[in-house]
């Protein structure tokens, strides 16, 4: 089966392999033995693989994405993935509250989640066409975490960027962007705290 990178984001230690199969199928390429990819994995977005591949029998929803490759073989790149991703997937269009189907929700300083109280998406990846142009912000408590800003009036929202690439100063409106929700997580000195995904930005395509 052919897959194409769409997206190579950062981790703690390692990094996380997006694709989309030739039958149109999103997954995230995991290790044979379920694992993220060292972050000098060699895959790269616009690389065209032959994979075998096992889904991942332990799948915790909304991840459902994960599939185990067992052998894979580098077959070349392709450029303009903006147009061959426009032609074959779901798009969310509009406001950054029609992500997820509705299922979104955001925290008093504007970072965008999921939950088990609210619902689940379907899916933990996607793609978006937004109204508005993101802006590039950074946390002066935290100067290495790049985030993007969604403008909206007296309750601007961010998104964490987690991309290999290098940030734009600007995502225009109408870019193609795919994002995708992080893994359930909750902070260790707040057991009382539901778990939450948070949203990413992993990437965008200009062509």
């Amino acid at each position: 089966m052919k897959a194409l990178i769409v997206a190579k984001t950062r981790m703690q230690n390692a990094a996380c392999i997006g694709g989309i199969l030739e039958n149109n199928r999103s997954v995230r390429l995991l290790q044979p033995n379920g694992h993220n990819h060292p972050q000098d994995t060699d895959y790269q977005v616009g690389q065209v693989w032959e994979i075998e591949f096992q889904e991942r029998q332990d799948i915790i929803p909304p991840h459902v994405e994960d599939i185990l490759v067992q052998r894979r073989r580098l077959l070349g790149t392709y450029e303009h993935l903006g147009k061959y991703l426009r032609a074959r997937v779901k798009i969310w269009k509009g406001g950054i509250e029609n992500l997820y189907d509705g299922f979104i929700r955001f925290t008093q300083n504007g970072s965008g989640y999921i939950c088990h109280k609210i619902g689940l998406p379907s899916v933990s990846t996607g793609y978006w066409l937004p109204d508005k142009p993101l802006a590039l912000v950074y946390d002066s408590n935290q100067p290495n975490k790049v985030r993007y800003k969604y403008a909206v009036t007296g309750y601007d929202k961010y998104v964490s960027y987690v991309g290999y690439e290098e940030p734009l100063p600007t995502i225009p409106a109408n870019t193609l962007i795919r994002v995708s929700l992080a893994r359930w997580w909750k902070p260790d000195d707040a057991p009382e705290m539901e778990e939450r995904c948070y949203l990413q930005l992993s990437g965008w395509y200009l062509k």
